[in-house]
């Protein structure tokens, strides 16, 4: 009976105590509401962190278009590297060839004939050969035409290229003035294109001259470097302004191969040489009839066969390379392919040409002995000045470029093999249904 009575309080305990436990069942929820409610919403913590990756990706979006603007307000055109070569060497040929002249116009004022008040002084002191001196009096107007003459005229061409690429260069780098005219994108590119064009023919025509056989470029040896040197970087300017633009470029025109570019070195080369060495002779026979010193007949003289032969040099290479070309393209001869064995023969066969022309052109003082030139004696009446020419460089380019043919042809069979040893599509996929069962 007492264990029956002792059971409600056992299970459910001191009434005291779980007033005491329920009291502090309520302090502890209200603690917690408090606490809960001073916590920010987890809502409103994603609303702040999209709002903070918004300006955080704001901020770099105007990071990223100051920095392209800062780079295009530095660089513009990607060609600007060329046009300032070309500018130099335009400004090194211009101010070389002024030097020339000045010296010229001083060498012919200095070494005017004598006044004829000193050239009586002169008599009178030397009367055994008085009777022999005449005094000959030149105006100043006729030492002016004379002075006049002096000056090299080739002086043009750098003049022009070198005013032409500055203003390239000033409207590029200065940021208001590339603001008012782009140069690169006036007309959408037809108006550098026509530039590039220009100086390439610009300097074809000042090269020829000033290079040509005892042209002014020898007489001092930085107008000879500057010129060639115009003249390449304009073709390379514009060759990048081609690879820009989509256009076909030197690297597309001569991707069929390996060997391809270098026998298109060949006949650019070949060309050089045998125009150079057309213009020495023509220019020799002249010199030799006027001469009246020279007692050899005309035949006779080394330097007239030996410039024939220069000519046949570049002749025959020239045609050897041209043929290689359009068989490349298979514009004839379909029947020979491009990375053959007669390709390895012609190309083996022009190298000893080659080397057989330099041996014999190139050495002692031979027409191509020398870049400027020399003096040969012909016998003991009388001797030739030898010209300088391109025939020195012209052939020892056209040497290495030969030897590279010969280098690359091998490189290009490995490749060729390596093409045909892989199977062709329409095998694979033959493969691929019967593999499937269909």
């Amino acid at each position: 009976m007492t264990s029956l009575l002792k059971f409600p309080i056992r299970f459910f305990g001191n009434a005291e105590e779980a007033v005491v436990d329920a009291e502090d069942e309520n302090e502890t929820n209200n603690l917690n509401d408090d606490a809960s409610r001073d916590q920010p919403n987890q809502a409103e913590i994603d609303n702040s962190n999209n709002e903070t990756e918004t300006l955080r990706s704001a901020n770099d979006e105007e990071t990223v278009k100051k920095r392209t603007e800062l780079k295009k307000e530095i660089i513009h055109n990607k060609k600007s590297g060329c046009y300032i070569v070309i500018f130099l060497s335009s400004f090194v040929n211009l101010f070389f060839l002024a030097d020339l002249s000045f010296t010229d116009i001083l060498k012919l004022v200095g070494s005017q004939p004598l006044a004829p008040d000193d050239v009586q002084v002169e008599m009178a002191s030397a009367p055994s050969i008085a009777p022999s001196i005449s005094p000959v009096q030149i105006s100043p107007a006729q030492v002016g035409i004379d002075a006049m003459k002096s000056v090299n005229y080739e002086i043009m061409f750098g003049s022009i290229s070198c005013l032409l690429t500055f203003l390239i260069l000033i409207f590029d780098y200065f940021r208001y003035l590339h603001q008012k005219f782009d140069f690169e994108k006036v007309l959408d590119g037809k108006l550098e294109r026509g530039s590039l064009i220009f100086l390439i023919l610009w300097w074809l025509v000042g090269t020829g001259i000033m290079t040509s056989a005892g042209g002014v470029a020898y007489r001092v040896l930085n107008t000879y470097f500057s010129c060639w040197l115009c003249l390449y970087m304009s073709v390379y300017t514009f060759n990048e302004w081609l690879a820009e633009n989509d256009i076909l470029s030197w690297k597309e025109l001569t991707s069929l191969s390996l060997t391809l570019p270098y026998w298109f070195v060949v006949l650019i080369i070949s060309i050089i040489e045998f125009g150079t060495a057309g213009d020495v002779l023509v220019k020799l026979k002249r010199f030799t009839k006027n001469e009246s010193e020279v007692r050899k007949p005309l035949g006779e003289l080394d330097e007239i066969d030996k410039a024939t032969y220069a000519i046949s040099v570049g002749v025959i290479s020239c045609m050897f390379a041209f043929l290689a070309i359009m068989i490349h393209y298979e514009f004839c001869f379909r029947r020979i392919k491009r990375g053959g064995a007669i390709e390895i023969v012609v190309a083996m066969i022009q190298t000893l040409w080659w080397v057989v022309a330099c041996l014999s052109l190139t050495s002692g003082e031979e027409i191509a002995g020398s870049v400027q030139g020399c003096e040969k004696l012909l016998n003991d009446d009388g001797d030739v000045l030898l010209l300088g020419n391109n025939l020195y460089f012209s052939l020892w380019l056209g040497l290495y470029a030969s030897s590279q043919i010969v280098l690359k042809w091998k490189a290009q069979k490995a490749i060729d093999i390596m093409i045909e040893d892989l199977p062709n599509e329409e095998h694979l996929e033959q493969t691929n249904v019967e593999g499937s069962g269909l």
